[in-house]
């Protein structure tokens, strides 16, 4: 017997095995963009190889829209993570990037920025916990819903996903536009949004495991129909 009692062999779908490879093939594209990107500031010559790693990049993730639930994660716990760094890299990295430096000393800037990053990824968590309640509703009357909504992984879900990934981010947001006037940039508002980046962060992690190993408890109960 293996996980949850299902057997050793796990069973994924092609749909999930494509979105990997394709997620992979994105991330590599953007590595290889962003690497030349920075080798572009001594020879300009790499810059085209910066754009057409983005361009990859970008056509690997329009096309991997086969789970539609992991690309507007992706694209949240993307967008968060490149907010969440930002202060870190100007901070312990400065050489890497100076302007991320600089604009730790621009608190006003910094700011405005993080809270962009804040607004737009609302709207994409909103749409992953509509995505996830409209798969869990195709698959009601499986052992996969049963395990995700209130069995072993039901921890994951209410826990990790909703109330760490999705609840407590929007309430952060919440307050920081309470907090917005007349004091916006007080060292607590920083906190608060850099708070809610980590904390959807973790519930990206929590949903793709949930999904994966939920999957994993909808392919046994179908093998055994």
């Amino acid at each position: 017997m293996g996980f949850l009692g299902l057997e050793e062999k796990v069973t994924w779908g092609i749909l999930i095995a494509t979105y990997l490879y394709l997620g992979g093939l994105a991330g590599g594209a953007f590595l290889r963009g962003s690497v030349a990107h920075i080798l572009s500031r001594e020879d300009r010559s790499y810059r085209v190889f910066a754009r057409s790693g983005i361009y990859v990049g970008t056509v690997a993730i329009i096309a991997g829209f086969i789970p539609l639930l992991f690309t507007a994660s992706g694209v949240s716990t993307g967008l968060v993570a490149a907010g969440l760094f930002t202060p870190l890299i100007g901070t312990f990295i400065p050489r890497l990037c100076p302007e991320f430096r600089g604009m730790l000393n621009r608190v006003t800037e910094l700011m405005k920025v993080e809270k962009a990053v804040e607004n737009f990824d609302i709207p994409l968590i909103i749409g992953e916990i509509i995505l996830v309640f409209a798969y869990l509703l195709t698959v009601v009357e499986t052992r996969g819903f049963a395990t995700v909504v209130s069995g072993v992984l039901s921890g994951a879900f209410w826990v990790g996903f909703i109330v760490i990934g999705i609840l407590i981010p929007v309430i952060l947001w919440l307050l920081v536009k309470l907090r917005e006037s007349p004091k916006l940039y007080q060292p607590v508002n920083f906190a608060l949004i850099y708070l809610s980046f980590i904390l959807v962060l973790i519930g990206g992690f929590a949903l793709r495991y949930i999904v994966l190993f939920g999957e994993t408890a909808l392919s046994f109960t179908c093998q055994h129909l």
